[in-house]
Parts: C-alpha cells; structure tokens; sequence
C-alpha cells in the first residue's frame, strides 16, 4: 500500500497512469504479499515438523556429529530450538537434528 501511494504521489501528472497499469500493479503486490505470507507459515510448519521429530528423540540413543565437529554417541537428553533449528542434547554435547546419523532405541 506504501508502495502504489508513493507511486501515486510521484506519477507525472500530466501522463498518469491509467486504470488497467495500476489493477495490474495491485494484483502484483497482492500477490508479493501472499507469497511473503505463505513463506513465513512454511517456515513455521517445517519448524513444528522438525521439533516434532527431534522430541521423538527424547531417551534414545544417537550417533551424530556434535556443533563442533566431533563424534557424538549417547542418549537424547532435552531438545532445544536455538535461531530456529532444533537442537538435541547428549550428554555436554549439542547435535542438531540435521546431523543425527544413526538411531538406537533405549533398551
């Protein structure tokens, strides 16, 4: 909206624009808008997707590389999400979820 006033306010007023360019310029920011829109509710979807399958995690045991870059083997302790990646806790060590390679069930 920001966008077509300031575009209103700065067309040559003696060529302005006519009434088909500016519909065709509403239905571009319109959709701009709903592609933003349904960007964010993408990204908050994968998020609970990706939290929902660290949390099934919890207790069982993981092979994975550690956030600096060594080898990881143990139990799941706590999932946190740090900058918006799920995170999963073994031992002292931090896995994100990505970096799992191998899970045991506890026995």
């Amino acid at each position: 909206l920001k966008l077509m006033i300031a575009e209103l306010q700065n067309q040559d007023p003696l060529d302005p624009m006519d009434n088909a360019q500016m519909i065709q310029q509403i239905g571009e920011i319109r959709s701009i808008a709903a592609t933003d829109k349904l960007s964010t509710t993408l990204s908050g979807v994968q998020l609970g997707q990706a939290l929902a399958s660290a949390s099934g995690l919890l207790g069982k045991n993981i092979t994975g590389i550690s956030d600096k870059n060594a080898q990881v083997n143990g139990r799941v302790e706590r999932v946190t999400v740090v900058d918006g990646v799920p995170k999963l806790q073994v031992g002292g060590n931090i896995v994100d979820l990505q970096n799992v390679r191998e899970i045991v069930p506890a026995s």
